[in-house]
C-alpha cells in the first residue's frame, strides 16, 4: 500500500523538468528538485471513498535562500507539481525548509491523499 501510493504519485510527476526521486539529495548541486516523501497511512472516512488514505508528501527543494530567482524557480517548480495533482488529487501546500548535506534550502512541503481500497482473497481477510 505504501510503496504502490508513492508510485503512483512519482508517476503523476513523470517528465518533470526537474529530477523527481524518493529520497532528499546529499548534495546540493542536485537542487531544486522533487522529492516523493514516506507517506502516512489514515483510515478511510465518509468523505474519502477508500479504506485507506495514504497521505504523501511532496517535498519541492530550492536553490539558496539568498537568491530572488532561486525563490521564483522554486515557486515555478511547486506550480508544475500542483498542476500535475489538480485534476486527480485533493493537496496542501506548506512552506517548508530542508536540509541537504547541512545546508538549509528553501522548500514547499505538498501534500497530497491518495485513496486506497484493500482487495482480499475469497475467504479470506
Amino acid at each position: 500500500m505504501i510503496e504502490q501510493a508513492r508510485d503512483i504519485i512519482a508517476g503523476v510527476l513523470t517528465h518533470l523538468d526537474w529530477p523527481v526521486q524518493r529520497f532528499p539529495p546529499a548534495n546540493p548541486t542536485h537542487v531544486p528538485c522533487v522529492v516523493v516523501g514516506r507517506p502516512l497511512v489514515e483510515p478511510g472516512s465518509t468523505d474519502l471513498a477508500a479504506d485507506f488514505g495514504v497521505q504523501v508528501p511532496i517535498v519541492v527543494i530550492g536553490r539558496t535562500m539568498a537568491d530572488e530567482d532561486a525563490q521564483r524557480e522554486l515557486d515555478t517548480v511547486a506550480d508544475a507539481v500542483i498542476d500535475r495533482l489538480l485534476a486527480s488529487y485533493p493537496f496542501t501546500v506548506t512552506a517548508d525548509v530542508e536540509s541537504v548535506a547541512g545546508l538549509i534550502y528553501p522548500a514547499y512541503t505538498i501534500t497530497t491523499t491518495v485513496p486506497m481500497r484493500l482487495c482480499t482473497l475469497e475467504g479470506k481477510t
